[in-house]
């Protein structure tokens, strides 16, 4: 989950920060389009790909 949300964050989904309050945490920003667009488009990309390749690479790394 951790990685997850760090990963969102990149992305500019969400926006997280430590300490307590309304502003911490995960927050998902207002207009997260250009970060949903490009995971979208990484969506449709890796769709073509067999399971089998995006595991091996995954392991490679």
């Amino acid at each position: 989950m951790r990685e997850a949300i760090r990963i969102l964050d990149a992305m500019g989904v969400l926006r997280s920060s430590v300490g307590s309050g309304p502003t911490s945490g995960a927050i998902v920003i207002s207009e997260p389009s250009a970060g949903l667009s490009s995971a979208l488009r990484l969506h449709v990309a890796s769709s073509r790909l067999p399971v089998a390749d995006i595991v091996q690479t995954r392991i490679l790394l």
